[in-house]
């Protein structure tokens, strides 16, 4: 057995809520690590050491950290036994929620006092392809649908199907969903004119959508 150094790079541009705590495999051999690490933009790189791990053994994430499981999945993980790096690609977890908006409403509030369960949502590429549905959470966010590992770029969210009691909406919006390259979310509408913003406040209020690293995923 030895003791491996490795270089780690969380392969993304978004911006990254980092933890000071990973496990690693090596080998089949497991290691926790504790490290200096700051949450900061993508990509983010810190060095590893793992003690009386396997000499030729492979190296991988044995799994996010559970703070970093609300915000990001895991897509791709390599290991270049040759350089000693690690290549981790992460993509962004978000939560969309159906609700009829009233007059002097929390925002920040809104995924606990109006968010409605029983949507089904689902998620396209620009060519009409359904790439995931929504996933109602059993934890406490049973009226929100959250989608996993998204990567920058467009996308468009369909409602599927709606709850009885909006059996006389209009559901059938495209919207558009746009991750940006910090993997801020917005979500707009497509209108006559172009895209209509359709978060709260227009997208633009002072906790979900300022563009930190602490926004949430809503």
């Amino acid at each position: 057995l030895v003791n491996k150094k490795i270089s780690v790079t969380f392969d993304t541009t978004m911006n990254i809520l980092a933890s000071k705590d990973y496990t690693f495999l090596c080998g089949g051999v497991e290691r926790e690590v504790q490290t200096g690490v700051n949450s900061q933009a993508g990509p983010l790189s810190f060095d590893v050491e793992l003690a009386g791990v396997p000499e030729d053994g492979d190296v991988k994430l044995k799994e996010l950290p559970e703070y970093m499981q609300n915000f990001y999945t895991i897509l791709e993980q390599k290991y270049d036994k040759e350089t000693g790096k690690l290549n981790i690609k992460l993509g962004r977890n978000i939560g969309v929620i159906g609700s009829v908006l009233k007059e002097g409403v929390d925002f920040n509030n809104l995924a606990t006092s109006l968010g409605e369960g029983g949507f089904t949502m689902a998620l396209y590429d620009n060519q009409g392809n359904e790439l995931m549905q929504g996933e109602e959470s059993s934890e406490g966010y049973e009226q929100v649908n959250f989608f996993y590992g998204l990567v920058p770029g467009e996308y468009v969210l369909k409602i599927k199907k709606a709850p009885s009691q909006y059996a006389n909406y209009y559901i059938d919006d495209q919207y558009a969903l746009t991750i940006a390259p910090n993997g801020s979310p917005k979500l707009s509408v497509y209108g006559v004119g172009g895209k209509i913003l359709k978060n709260p406040y227009g997208g633009t209020d002072s906790y979900r959508f300022n563009n930190s690293l602490q926004s949430p995923i809503y």
